[in-house]
Parts: C-alpha cells; structure tokens; sequence
C-alpha cells in the first residue's frame, strides 16, 4: 500500500498522517500500522530497501546491517548504557562521599551539611565533581593523572550519550571504550579504598590493631558494577547465575 500523498505533518479526518507521509485510517491495521510507525521513525530505511544493492555505497550497506542486526545493536546499546550508568554512579560516589564526610546530621529538609564543604570544597570549581577532585588531590586520594584519566572517561560518555547512533551503527562503540570502561572501575575503586583505608577503619575500633591488604579490599560499588556487567552482557550462565542462586537460598529458607 504506497501513501496517497506527501505531506509535512498534516491531519485531515479521513487519514493518519506518519511522519511526512500519509495513509488512509482504513488501511493502518496490523503490521500495515507498525509498517507504517516504522517508516516515521527512520524514512532512510525504506529509501534504502527501495534501492538495488549496485547502487547503494558498500559502507553504507555495511552500517545499516550492523545497525538492524539485534545481534550487534543490542550488546552495543547495552553496553553504551552500561557505561553511562557507571560514569553517573561514578560521579555521584566522588561527591556523595565527601558530602557525607562534612554532614552534621539531617533535618525535615535532607541532609545538614558543614559550611566548611563550601569554603573547603565547593569553591574549589564552578563543577562540584572536579572541585571533589580537587580536593581529593589535596587529601593524596588521587593525584593530576587522575584527573585526566577521568577527563578521558567523561569524553567517551560524551560521545555515547550525545553520538549514540553513530555509535550503534557506522562507527561502532568508541576505539578506546574498553579502555575507558577498565579505566572508571580502576578509578572508583582506588577512591573508595582510600576512604575505606583512611576515613572508615581509622574510626572503626573493630579493626584496631588490625592489618588491611588494600589489594583485598573490593568496595560495595565495584561489586555493583560487575553485578550489572555479568547480568546485562554476560553469557546465559552467567547472566543468570545470581538470579539462579538468590532463587535457591530462599527457596532453601
């Protein structure tokens, strides 16, 4: 059924309009309908599908099979989101810990915070994550290479957030995704041993007189984040298996 017109966003009674084209109600049922929604959300495909194989561009072919695949899209949407999610909770970790280090306490408003984090912390940059840095920096939690690694992973969450289809399709993921990925968890993990080494046991008398191996040390987050890593990209073992074991261990009591 090809449109009976070419329109820019019209409605008339007699018809529904889909994207610049337009189709007969009587007509938009089914698979017709989803068709139709499908033809509104990328017209370039049925350009492309309309074209013999001599006369469309190889890498352009290539890119839209990539795309289309569920085989290839799907583990690089999810991946994509993986790692935007991650840089998210990154951030929120580098400030909350340190909000939470100046609280004093909590009212009906939320939390009460020290003014010392604004004269102390705050000021340090117009951005509250990289004025965290610094003052992490200050503290020898971290140290200028840090900080650029950071500059790194935040780029890369860029392009994912901002260029994702060319992510999902001709491009693919970013060359240094990998990298970047290793790199996040690597930095979430040394800041969270440094609290847990300075601030946490120093002021837990359950562990005085103890020795702590910072290598076995594995924070809450970092094991979060291998959480949704082995569920969402994990083979179907793996993917499963927390599920499988929660299931059984509560089945069992």
């Amino acid at each position: 059924m090809r449109p009976r017109a070419y329109v820019r966003g019209r409605n008339h009674a007699d018809r529904s309009c889909c994207g610049f084209w337009e189709y007969p109600k009587e007509v938009l049922h089914g698979q017709e309908r989803r068709n139709a929604r499908i033809m509104r959300v990328h017209p370039i495909i049925v350009s492309h599908t309309r074209r013999t194989e001599n006369d469309v561009d190889p890498k352009v072919r290539q890119s839209w099979e990539e795309f289309l695949s569920p085989e290839v899209t799907r583990p690089r949407l999810i991946a994509a989101s993986l790692y935007i999610t991650c840089f998210e909770a990154l951030k929120d970790f580098v400030v909350g810990r340190i909000r939470s280090f100046f609280s004093t306490g909590f009212d009906e408003s939320g939390d009460r915070i020290d003014p010392k984090y604004q004269a102390d912390v705050r000021s340090r940059n117009r951005s509250e994550v990289y004025a965290c840095l610094e003052w992490l920096k200050e503290m020898q939690a971290i140290g200028d290479g840090d900080v650029a690694v950071f500059d790194r992973v935040k780029a890369c969450r860029n392009v994912l957030a901002h260029e994702l289809f060319s992510a999902l399709a001709s491009e693919g993921l970013p060359s240094d995704f990998d990298q970047c990925f290793s790199d996040m968890g690597a930095l979430l993990r040394k800041i969270e041993v440094w609290w847990i080494t300075n601030v946490e046991i120093p002021t837990n008398p359950d562990f005085d007189g103890t020795e702590v191996d910072e290598d076995e040390i594995v924070p809450g987050p970092i094991i979060g984040i291998q959480l949704l890593m082995d569920i969402a990209l994990g083979d179907e073992e793996r993917s499963r298996l927390y599920y499988n074991e929660f299931r059984k261990q509560n089945e069992g009591g």
